[in-house]
């Protein structure tokens, strides 16, 4: 299974081969993608803008994301890396209070 997660994952560059919806209930879906090597990688794409216009056959690349994918988890990501790695829960408070002034 490929992780999308911030710094995980090679880069893979290949054909879908299959596409589909994993979990109905959170609208969690899926590509399988078979790379230049023939390999098959299972890529979870949550909620992608472009899964809809990803047809099979198409040729794509996928990367791990730049940032977290929601403004809470960078937030987090961002308070502790200034916090060295450290999460605290009353600087992220004191951050969202600055932020919302």
């Amino acid at each position: 299974v490929y992780s999308l997660q911030d710094g995980e994952g090679p880069v893979v560059t290949g054909r879908i081969i299959d596409k589909g919806i994993m979990d109905e209930l959170y609208d969690r879906k899926y590509v399988v993608v078979e790379d230049m090597d023939a390999r098959l990688h299972f890529v979870p794409v949550g909620e992608a803008r472009s899964y809809d216009m990803a047809e099979k056959g198409s040729l794509v690349t996928i990367k791990p994301g730049g940032k977290s994918t929601g403004k809470a988890d960078h937030n987090i990501k961002t308070i502790a890396a200034q916090n060295s790695g450290i999460y605290d829960a009353a600087v992220h408070r004191a951050y969202i209070d600055k932020e919302q002034t």
